[in-house]
């Protein structure tokens, strides 16, 4: 799903940063044909001078349909919380620091991110990501058809981006996280194991 950024009217608060959807495609055929009419949404957040999101907007197309616009949400999420906070305070070379946020799905999931900034050239620097989910609950709720146990839930990656300090969003880059989970229903015993991944680029025109 290809992603462009326009940077609108910034303040001392922060900035807002619009963003639009392009052609996406998907592998599952369904999802494929709703994306059809989903190009052109958008969504828009509002980000503190340190980088981190404090608003998001969605805005899908008034022809998106229900698939589609579950899955822009979805995207958009994982785009939102691959936006790394700055420190308030200076740092040099080598620092490094953990940023935590909850991700809201059926269950409730803690993103551990731990940055480390590995080059700085006047106002660009370099950050390594190395990013953990782990679910705060042993359990979740499917709406209409009960609990289902998490027995085991792996998920983590890395990658590394570039920001310009002068701008909102990182303007190169790539982070990667993969995962393995198994669910079972407490009451039969059925089992269901799956695997799960996120690709994030940043690139600049």
């Amino acid at each position: 799903m290809p992603i462009s950024a326009r940077v609108g009217g910034g303040n001392a608060a922060g900035n807002n940063v619009t963003l639009t959807v392009g052609d996406a495609t998907s592998p599952d055929n369904l999802v494929n044909e709703s994306f059809g009419d989903a190009a052109g949404s958008e969504a828009t957040i509002r980000m503190d001078r340190n980088g981190s999101v404090q608003e998001l907007t969605l805005s899908p197309t008034e022809e998106s349909d229900d698939i589609a616009r579950e899955s822009l949400e979805h995207a958009i999420f994982q785009t939102v919380y691959g936006v790394v906070a700055l420190p308030s305070e200076p740092v040099g070379v080598g620092a490094q620091w953990l940023v935590e946020q909850p991700i809201v799905s059926a269950t409730e999931i803690l993103q551990s991110t731990t940055v480390t900034l590995r080059e700085r050239n006047g106002d660009v620097i370099v950050l390594d990501i190395s990013v953990e989910q782990k679910p705060t609950l042993d359990f979740f709720d499917i709406p209409g058809a009960g609990r289902v146990l998490i027995d085991s839930f792996d998920s983590r990656g890395s990658g590394s981006i570039t920001v310009d300090l002068t701008k909102p969003l990182p303007t190169d880059g790539n982070v990667d996280v993969r995962g393995e989970q198994q669910y079972s229903d407490p009451d039969s015993g059925f089992r269901v194991r799956q695997r799960t991944g996120m690709s994030l680029a940043w690139t600049t025109d």
